[in-house]
């Protein structure tokens, strides 16, 4: 499902659920324009939703041989890709983000805002929690989101997205879903 955002006259933001469903891919509605990113699917998938600047995808991706299964989060490299649209800020977060063992079908939903150099500008707050599994993991999978927004920021923004999206409220929603049961 995608959901792209139009302008209502108040100058908020409104979204409206598209009909043409499309697994793995994602439409990021800013104003009229509609840009779109394609990720590899394997055994996870991964929503994220977003509002207020209208970032708002559902995307699918793939948890690397070298994730680590105790939920914790390793730094993106030094030389990452700069990031000029607004569709490729979810995917940067989600691709440091690594959910532990046994915690699947559990949600969280973190709410931010970036600088213009791509940090986050105070504390991200979990809005929504659903965990799965023992304590132990719940405590996990909480870790793993707040560990991915630490240590996936600061984002190498262009100068000009930087400046589009400083102070904007984003809403980023972590869902593990496995896929094989």
């Amino acid at each position: 499902m995608t959901l792209t955002r139009t302008m209502v006259p108040n100058g908020t933001s409104a979204g409206t659920r598209s009909p043409h469903r499309r697994a793995g891919a994602a439409a990021i509605g800013f104003g009229a324009a509609a840009l779109g990113f394609r990720a590899a699917a394997l055994g996870f998938r991964v929503a994220a939703l977003g509002f207020a600047v209208g970032i708002a995808a559902f995307a699918t991706t793939t948890l690397p041989a070298a994730a680590q299964a105790d939920g914790t989060a390793q730094s993106p490299a030094p030389s990452a890709p700069q990031l000029s649209r607004l569709d490729q800020i979810g995917p940067a977060i989600l691709g440091c983000w690594r959910p532990p063992a046994g915690a699947e079908g559990s949600q969280a939903t973190v709410m931010f805002s970036l600088n213009r150099s791509g940090a986050v500008i105070g504390k991200p707050k979990l809005t929504f929690v659903k965990l799965v599994g023992d304590e132990g993991t719940q405590q996990r999978f909480a870790a793993s989101v707040t560990q991915a927004m630490a240590n996936c920021t600061p984002l190498a923004l262009s100068p000009g997205l930087g400046a589009a999206i400083a102070g904007e409220v984003f809403t980023l929603r972590f869902v593990l879903e496995n896929r094989g049961a």
